[in-house]
């Protein structure tokens, strides 16, 4: 898979490119419905499967002090759409230039660009100045243009309509295993092993402290039984999201108590893949109270992975 980060950068006399147009935050299960269905029609058409997505959210330009925390890094999501068998991926910073594009200048980008023989947009896609330009109006300049348009329809899961905002608030309320639900996967974050305050060796459970960036969105506070891979191997392991307040700290940290592994992780970049929660996080009287819920945790952990 190609991956370009400048719309300079593309090559001249693209044509009969089939087009998913959106954020896709997190890839949910509605985000690889639109990619399967460009990629299919690329394959039958012998055309180029293409996203053309932004690499940070336009809210974050919109309105930068209430922009949503991300759901999947760049890097995770160019792996995901390669696995997929996208053919390029166009992920361009969101600037104030694109604020002002109205909607048939956008267009006019994508016909000078890419020559599309289709694109596909989720119900509620937006585009162009204020959003004017809506999944009705580029139906109509497709038609103008000589390029088809797919609309893809909501998708439920139980009864409810899966979105990305949909997925973080189950995600910022400890719902680890109905947002994978959404997802369609685990959710995810990834980042190197850093130095910590090693009071979880002092206590018996020795933790890595996994460096998370900032736009990136933490589950609630609490403890989670999780995956923790490494070199692409899995390990099972006990997340604890939150300050730890029994030791007084200020700093929201996610750190692993690994259940099946020994050696050196510091700067070692891994993922944790969250399965469940299993309680909230809360303050002890000492130490050893902390020690005797740290190993019911771990016993509930290791049900949790029985199961799977």
């Amino acid at each position: 898979m190609e991956i370009f980060t400048q719309l300079a950068d593309l090559p001249q006399g693209l044509t009969n490119t089939a087009i998913a147009l959106g954020t896709f935050d997190g890839m949910h299960i509605g985000h690889k419905k639109i990619v399967q269905r460009v990629i299919q029609f690329a394959k039958l058409s012998g055309g180029t499967s293409v996203m053309f997505t932004f690499s940070n959210h336009p809210r974050s330009v919109l309105f930068p002090d209430h922009a949503p925390k991300l759901l999947m890094s760049q890097g995770k999501k160019a792996e995901l759409l390669e696995t997929l068998g996208l053919d390029m991926l166009v992920t361009i910073p969101f600037t104030t230039d694109f604020l002002k594009f109205s909607p048939d200048e956008f267009v006019q980008l994508l016909l000078k660009r890419f020559q599309p023989a289709l694109l596909v947009v989720g119900a509620n896609y937006c585009y162009g100045y204020k959003g004017q330009g809506t999944s009705k109006t580029l139906l109509s300049a497709g038609r103008e243009n000589g390029f088809a348009v797919e609309v893809s329809p909501i998708i439920t899961v139980a009864g409810h309509a899966v979105s990305s905002t949909t997925i973080r608030k189950l995600i910022e309320n400890g719902q680890l295993k109905r947002a994978a639900m959404f997802l369609g996967q685990l959710y995810e974050l990834e980042g190197p092993v850093v130095d910590g305050d090693k009071r979880g060796r002092v206590l018996g459970f020795p933790t890595a402290n996994i460096f998370i960036e900032s736009a990136m969105l933490l589950p609630s506070d609490g403890v989670y039984a999780v995956q923790f891979i490494l070199n692409n191997q899995v390990y099972q392991g006990l997340a604890n999201v939150g300050v730890n307040p029994t030791f007084r700290g200020e700093e929201r940290r996610l750190e692993v108590f690994l259940l099946n592994f020994s050696g050196d992780l510091y700067g070692e970049k891994v993922r944790i893949a969250f399965l469940d929660k299993i309680r909230h996080e809360r303050v002890f009287q000492n130490g050893e109270r902390l020690v005797e819920q740290i190993q019911q945790d771990i016993a509930v952990a290791k049900r949790i992975f029985s199961l799977r």
